[in-house]
């Protein structure tokens, strides 16, 4: 479990909430009296990914003997920036441009 690993559930989770409409069960018909309890998919890989960060930042405090809130920044900007690398290679190169960012073409 890195901070790789972390990022694509991150990611996946990014494409769900962007598709919703392909993964949604919803019918419209919310009625807060009918409520399961149960999480939705978009929910629990949300709070899986907080879970996994948190799990990787213990075990690093633990071996390297280190403040934990100190490591779940550290862990949580890895996750960020692997979470950047992932999106980066589809980001659309005309909108790219737009914000300015510049996207290198491999040949």
């Amino acid at each position: 479990m890195e901070e790789f690993d972390i990022a694509i559930l991150k990611a996946d989770l990014l494409l769900r909430l962007r598709n919703w409409g392909h993964y949604s069960n919803f019918d419209g018909s919310y009625d807060p009296r009918t409520y399961s309890g149960e999480l939705s998919e978009e929910e629990f890989l949300s709070i899986r990914s907080d879970t996994m960060i948190a799990e990787l930042a213990v075990s690093r405090a633990r071996a390297t003997n280190q403040d934990f809130q100190v490591v779940l920044k550290e862990v949580e900007f890895k996750v960020m920036v692997e979470l950047a690398r992932i999106l980066a290679k589809t980001t659309d190169s005309d909108l790219a441009s737009t914000f300015g960012f510049h996207q290198e073409t491999t040949s």
